[in-house]
């Protein structure tokens, strides 16, 4: 009896192990550096107090990696994530514990290509003259979900910087704050190209009994495409809050623009301009 047979290739299952790794650069820097592959970085910190950084990533076959940072043994300027391809998360939360952040302290975060997640969560006061929190976020080619949340309060000075670019493709970008500014907020907001949602909120609770003066300087762009563009501003009531508040938008972009009370300086919605591509998170500068 014969029976027909054909040889066949039977393909293995994808083995590819997503891992990222954590160095340290010369100047401080914890440095988190994924693959092409879906990866993932969380970094819990508490700057006073305990002074602690906790961080936990997708390692090699499969496995958690946690890292427990003692910022009196171990003292980081900060740190730089760069992800790469895939569609990966990054998530930071810096929890309030009582104590007031009274040293400078940056993020340097590279998505990537890839449909990629991001989640701030700063909550601990800022304090000091001096004392800078630098936030810089690319979110590279892909469709991204940014969300900042600031809701700590920021004294004595103290500066908190930096600029949100969600890059390529149609992003979501949320950027909220809230708290005393006894200091300056700078931040820039880009939506880059595609068709991008970008929504920006910014609210001074300065008490007009207290001796408080604070400055926000907000730059919301779109950029090239079809945007929603968001930026609200108000303070308390008798409150001293000096703002340079500026959307860039074209005709094309749906545009919601209300500074609120307690907000003093220029404030405008720009027409359409001469579109240039941002890019100012570059890693290699940093570390």
């Amino acid at each position: 009896m014969r029976t027909n047979f054909k040889p066949t290739l039977d393909l293995l299952e994808d083995r590819t192990v997503p891992a990222v790794t954590l160095t340290f650069s010369a100047n401080g820097y914890a440095v988190f550096t994924g693959d092409s592959s879906k990866d993932w970085v969380k970094i819990d910190a508490s700057l006073d107090g305990d002074r602690l950084l906790t961080a936990q990533w997708n390692g090699k076959n499969g496995v958690t990696k946690t890292a427990v940072l003692d910022l009196d043994e171990t003292p980081i300027a900060g740190a730089v994530v760069n992800l790469k391809g895939g569609d990966d998360i990054f998530i930071f939360r810096n929890l309030d514990d009582g104590f007031a952040v009274e040293q400078s302290f940056g993020l340097w975060v590279d998505m990537g290509n890839g449909n990629d997640r991001v989640i701030v969560a700063q909550n601990q006061n800022i304090e000091g003259e001096g004392t800078v929190a630098t936030l810089n976020i690319q979110g590279g080619s892909g469709r991204d979900n940014i969300n900042v949340q600031f809701a700590g309060n920021l004294l004595g000075g103290a500066t908190l910087t930096g600029t949100i670019d969600g890059g390529a493709h149609d992003d979501n970008i949320l950027v909220a704050q809230s708290g005393i500014v006894d200091g300056t907020v700078a931040l820039n907001i880009f939506g880059s190209h595609g068709n991008d949602t970008i929504r920006s909120s910014f609210f001074a609770t300065n008490p007009e009994d207290e001796d408080f003066f604070g400055s926000v300087r907000v730059n919301v762009d779109g950029g090239s495409g079809y945007n929603s563009l968001t930026l609200l501003a108000s303070a308390d009531e008798g409150a001293v809050v000096d703002a340079a508040l500026n959307i860039y938008a074209s005709s094309r972009d749906g545009v919601y623009f209300t500074p609120g009370v307690g907000i003093h300086g220029p404030v405008k919605a720009s027409n359409w301009h001469p579109f240039a591509f941002h890019n100012f998170v570059t890693i290699p500068s940093v570390i």
